[in-house]
């Protein structure tokens, strides 16, 4: 079944070849396909960031034939103040980008991204995937 739009979400921090056949094959699913890209903020916690910065991770992305457009995550827009608590931490829901993009499935190869954003996707009636590794990667 080949749905309308596809949403999927992650930091793309050091894009590699697995992380480009998942998308080829998140896009395969549809006919648009949205990467919710974790901002500097959300990539930043805990650690030094020794990749690119979130535009040139989106430029990365975008470059990409499978990949139609990038919204760079909304983190951090509400607290700004060190320490940040546990949960802003582990934050990875993204249902701020969800609500504004509605897309028809929301396909992932993290179960931990899939859990933080499930109450978001099933109040927003979104449908969701979970693909393993062993789907998109024929080495495995």
């Amino acid at each position: 079944m080949l749905f309308k739009s596809i949403a999927t979400a992650g930091k793309f921090d050091h894009l590699s070849n697995i992380d480009i056949m998942f998308l080829e094959y998140a896009r395969s699913s549809g006919d648009d396909l949205v990467v919710i890209l974790y901002n500097d903020y959300r990539v930043d916690h805990g650690r030094t960031m020794r990749g690119l910065r979130e535009n040139g991770r989106a430029e990365q992305l975008e470059a990409l034939d499978c990949v139609d457009s990038v919204i760079i995550s909304s983190h951090g827009q509400a607290f700004r103040s060190v320490p940040y608590t546990k949960h802003e931490e582990d934050d990875l829901s993204v249902e701020y980008e969800l609500e504004q993009l509605r897309p028809h499935l929301f396909i992932s190869s993290s179960q931990k991204i899939l859990k933080h954003n499930d109450e978001a996707l099933e109040r927003l009636k979104i449908q969701t995937q979970f693909v393993m590794m062993e789907e998109y990667n024929p080495k495995c």
